[in-house]
């Protein structure tokens, strides 16, 4: 799911932003590549249906470090901002969109 800046606000104070969230990839398919491929590709998809956007933001679980390592392979940047969600500490991730 992609969100604009009612849902963006909650972790950056940049409105050209585009939030990430309910990224996942079915159990039996994890390990395949298919999260690089897919957030890989995901930079020309929200340029081109999103043009006024400059940046992504995520959000991932602290504990989720398979997850994390992705996120930083395909190009995400830990800011080192840290919130906390319902299940504990989440870290926001960014990629500047060029």
């Amino acid at each position: 799911m992609l969100h604009g800046w009612d849902e963006v606000k909650e972790y950056s104070d940049n409105k050209d932003a585009i939030l990430i969230r309910a990224y996942s990839i079915n159990y039996t398919f994890q390990g395949k590549g298919i999260a690089i491929k897919s957030l890989s590709i995901l930079d020309s998809f929200v340029k081109k249906h999103f043009p006024t956007k400059n940046e992504m933001i995520l959000a991932v679980n602290q504990s989720n470090t398979i997850a994390q390592h992705v996120y930083l392979q395909v190009g995400f940047i830990d800011k080192g901002i840290r919130v906390m969600g319902r299940n504990g500490e989440l870290f926001i991730f960014h990629k500047e969109l060029v």
